[in-house]
């Protein structure tokens, strides 16, 4: 598909968006609850919409802490865009649907006004960052990883990571989380397997301290459009050689949830 009409269909998605939740402005702000913040949202979502019902995008198969919906609330007065969940590329092998929805959900925010993302996720650390800990993501190690970008999209990604954004985020963490808040650069691998020690072992040895399975498609596109940022969360789930499961990742984010929440609401007024 043309990178032209791929727009244009995301703009038309957008349309849809706005009519479907009554929409009738451009709003500014928006959130992704990744992997373990979903219950960090400091206000309610009145009104939402299935990932599945937007047009282009279909059902995926189910998986604990990754809901897929667009919704709308309210905080101190101001309305946010909500993704409770995101599409990740390891959904499907290979797939070339999942690969536009990974696109679309980003480039849809934009064309709905959204100038400042919040971009959520669970990671696992392959560095000194401790367990239970929060990190801003300064920078992404992209080597390896996959890329929803077309031949042609030449980019500096890390354009995307507004540096206020970065240091307004980890002044407020620190009032938080005290010696507990990181900057830190992610390294993205596709999933869903997990790492392998020798996976890490290679890991650590680049910039990298933290390593997700998202957020770096975020990035890829936001750095597409003029004067659209994002700001990357992580909370840091595992260390390398601990053998933690998804599940055991959700319940060790969701133990913070409280810290985190008391964060996204800080963070808002001021992005």
């Amino acid at each position: 598909m043309d990178k032209i009409i791929f727009s244009n269909r995301a703009l038309e998605q957008a349309n849809f968006v706005s009519k479907f939740l009554k929409i009738n402005h451009k709003i500014r702000k928006a959130i992704i609850l990744g992997t373990g913040w979903k219950k960090s949202l400091p206000f309610e979502v009145k009104s939402n919409i299935e990932f599945s019902d937007i047009p282009g995008f279909i059902k995926l198969p189910e998986i604990r802490g990754h809901e897929r919906s667009l919704g709308v609330g309210t905080f101190k007065g101001e309305n946010v865009i909500v993704l409770n969940g995101r599409v990740h590329l390891n959904e499907i092998p290979q797939s070339e649907i999942v690969t536009k929805m990974a696109r679309w959900q980003i480039q849809l925010l934009y064309y709905l006004g959204v100038r400042k993302l919040i971009s959520t996720s669970a990671v696992g650390s392959i560095s000194h960052i401790d367990k239970g800990s929060v990190a801003i993501i300064k920078d992404f190690f992209t080597l390896f990883s996959p890329t929803v970008l077309f031949g042609g999209e030449f980019s500096h990604i890390t354009k995307a990571l507004h540096p206020r954004l970065k240091s307004m985020a980890f002044n407020i963490g620190k009032e938080i989380f005290g010696k507990r808040i990181h900057l830190a650069t992610h390294a993205m691998v596709r999933g869903p397997r997990l790492e392998t020690e020798d996976d890490q072992s290679f890991l650590s040895r680049t910039n990298a301290q933290i390593v997700g399975m998202s957020q770096l498609p975020d990035a890829e596109i936001i750095s597409l459009y003029r004067g659209f940022y994002m700001l990357g969360l992580c909370f840091v789930t595992n260390k390398s050689g601990d053998k933690s499961t998804h599940e055991d990742n959700l319940k060790k984010a969701f133990q913070h949830q409280d810290e985190l929440r008391d964060y996204i609401a800080a963070l808002l007024p001021m992005i």
